[in-house]
């Protein structure tokens, strides 16, 4: 498994082995080489780029929770770009407590190019233990306390400056009635031995400095399904590829099209020979006394030329007309009746544009825009040609 850790100074990436973990690269996302590797990648989300709260909801199901924490993470953090996770803390008759973690998203699009993780988690919910403790973390810049139990987070504080009994305190104050289940204080990093906790019977554990971040310890025993990334979000390293792909495939098409364009004219130019053939002959024998069967068959010829419209012209057509951000996924052309399918943010837009395209008699909407959760609607349209 690898890990990545994502904090204000940029991202550090180990591999977690039973006898150590061997940390790969660090540093800026923009100037570092991708780290590629199959398996479990998990981005652990350092607690200095987290905001936290604790917010009652209405009893409802964690996929409803999910569905109102999303309408209101932009009112309860003020990121610009929030990304969230959320962990049920406690489930009564009246109310459901749910802890809520963001951080802003803005950078995820350069980690991805250099660390492609499949799963990701704020710092806070990696730490769980049997017994319930403390972790107290000590830093360069700043440290932090976090209480957590079998079911994962009780609570947290940030601080600077040394480690004292008083802050312990505060976080034991903080998460009220949990307070009692607490047994023990695990020191990790620079943490020493704090003063002022006489009146509380807990036991010390000295971690000491590993020289990573205490939080990956824990990523092996951890159940990270609630944490894997949907498939669409996985798949966006991959993106640049699919959309050379895509390109590639639009040109051929547009060859093909090129192609049976010349294919037509040449088939075109077949026909008026062979109906010049058959006039001289039929001048020759009789003045245009041929067959009528014959005759009638080369007017509908000529009429079925006049009435098809060029598929190039078409294209032509479309792309000099079709708003912004307008994709077409189908199209088909049968004599002067075209039938689209596209995706645009502004289907009226696309409507208006196109009745006022040059050679459209009338355009006309193939039942309602489907919308999706990005607000892209797919349309259906019915293009009719003069």
């Amino acid at each position: 498994m690898l890990a990545g850790y994502w904090h204000k100074g940029g991202i550090e990436i180990y591999r977690l082995k039973e006898a150590g973990n061997e940390k790969l690269a660090s540093g800026d996302p923009e100037r570092m080489k991708p780290v590629r590797a199959l398996g479990k990648k998990v981005l652990v989300v350092g607690r200095d780029l987290l905001l936290h709260t604790r917010k009652r909801f209405p009893p409802a199901s964690e996929a409803d929770i999910r569905k109102a924490v999303q309408m209101e993470a932009g009112e309860l953090f003020p990121l610009k770009n929030p990304a969230h996770c959320i962990n049920i803390f406690e489930r009564t008759e009246t109310y459901t407590s749910v802890d809520v973690w963001a951080w802003d998203a803005s950078g995820e699009e350069k980690l991805r190019r250099v660390f492609p993780y499949t799963h990701i988690l704020p710092e806070d919910m990696a730490f769980t233990s049997d017994e319930p403790e403390i972790a107290a973390v000590c830093g360069k810049e700043s440290s932090y306390l976090l209480a957590y139990g079998k079911n994962g987070f009780l609570g947290g504080s940030t601080f600077r400056g040394d480690l004292s009994g008083r802050h312990i305190e505060v976080l034991l104050k903080g998460i009220s009635r949990h307070a009692g289940e607490i047994r023990r204080v695990r020191l990790c990093g620079t943490a020493a031995l704090p003063r002022g906790l006489e009146n509380r019977p807990l036991e010390v554990v000295q971690g000491g400095t590993k020289g990573y971040p205490v939080s990956l310890d824990f990523l092996p025993r951890l159940n990270l399904k609630p944490f894997r990334l949907r498939a669409e979000r996985e798949a966006l390293p991959y993106l640049g590829l699919a959309a050379r792909a895509l390109l590639s495939l639009l040109l051929a098409y547009g060859l093909f099209l090129f192609l049976s364009e010349r294919n037509y004219d040449a088939a075109a130019r077949e026909v008026r020979e062979k109906i010049g053939r058959l006039a001289a002959g039929m001048i020759v024998h009789g003045a245009g006394q041929g067959n009528e069967e014959d005759v009638e068959t080369i007017a509908e010829l000529k009429e079925k030329r006049k009435a098809g419209t060029s598929p190039l012209r078409v294209m032509d057509m479309l792309a000099g007309h079709l708003p912004g951000q307008s994709v077409v996924m189908r199209m088909l052309l049968n004599e002067n009746l075209l039938e689209l399918t596209l995706t645009t943010k502004d289907p009226v837009a696309v409507i208006k544009a196109l009745g006022g395209a040059e050679g459209v008699k009338a355009v006309k909407l193939k039942g309602a825009p489907a919308k999706d959760s990005k607000g892209v609607y797919t349309c259906a349209l019915t293009v009719e040609l003069r």
